[in-house]
């Protein structure tokens, strides 16, 4: 919104400079425009760190209590499941919470 209503700004003064018979004096909206849009990227990129951040220390937590579930049951599960189906379904099931936290609930907050 910032960066729409500076330009809008800047088309406006120019506009009033050409028709007063003055050269439009562009740098004033031009580097505000580039100053918005450096903070853009910058809040952006924080925004992706701390939802990763916040993503994948949910993971670890999950991940640690998964092993800390399995672990006494193992003799039991290698009986009945092979050793990868398990792996790749705990792994995808966390992974997708990974894909929720990161990419759907830290954008929306």
């Amino acid at each position: 919104v910032g960066l729409v209503a500076l330009a809008a700004w800047g088309v406006v003064d120019a506009a009033q400079d050409v028709l007063a018979g003055r050269a439009p004096r562009l740098w004033q909206p031009v580097a505000g425009m580039a100053v918005l849009a450096v903070l853009k990227a910058a809040f952006r990129y924080g925004e992706q760190y701390l939802g990763h951040l916040v993503a994948f220390q949910c993971l670890e937590i999950l991940r640690a209590r998964l092993f800390t579930a399995l672990a006494p049951r193992a003799p039991r599960v290698m009986i009945t499941a092979r050793t990868g189906d398990l792996l790749a379904r705990a792994t995808k099931d966390v992974d997708r919470i990974e894909t929720f936290y990161a990419h759907t609930f830290a954008p929306a907050v």
